[in-house]
């Protein structure tokens, strides 16, 4: 990426930028595939041990859970059914008009909500953080 920057002549406050972006990026796409492969390799008992873990207290905090058994069952419905999916900044998770087919939890980083007006301006409407549910 360096000589290639070099070759554009970009100015080193861009190249610096784009040195920062790559380096985030391929750091969180280490951890997702660390994460897949260390799951692969455990059997389906310790998955879910593992699952319940990482994500157990984002769900149980997200949806306000008491600790009754019924919430508890809830919980475990969640985290059976759990995909961890790594998206990069600026990504776009779901577009406006799409159809909901799954909701996400927030379980690290920030989201930013667009909306496009009938004019087709996109405006800003609220920035998700950790715990947010949304789709």
């Amino acid at each position: 990426a360096n000589t290639s920057m070099k070759n554009m002549k970009l100015p080193t406050e861009i190249q610096k930028k784009v040195i920062n972006y790559l380096m985030l990026t391929q750091s969180s796409m280490d951890q997702q595939q660390e994460l897949e492969s260390f799951l692969k390799m455990i059997s389906p008992s310790l998955k879910l041990e593992v699952m319940r873990h990482i994500f157990g207290g984002v769900i149980k905090e997200t949806f306000l859970y008491d600790t009754g058994e019924e919430s508890e069952n809830h919980v475990e419905f969640i985290i059976h059914n759990l995909a961890t999916v790594l998206y990069l900044p600026e990504d776009i998770i779901i577009q406006q008009g799409d159809t909901a087919d799954y909701f996400y939890i927030l379980a690290k980083g920030q989201c930013m909500i667009t909306v496009r007006d009938q004019e087709k301006k996109e405006k800003f409407v609220q920035l998700l953080e950790k715990g947010a549910i949304f789709g």
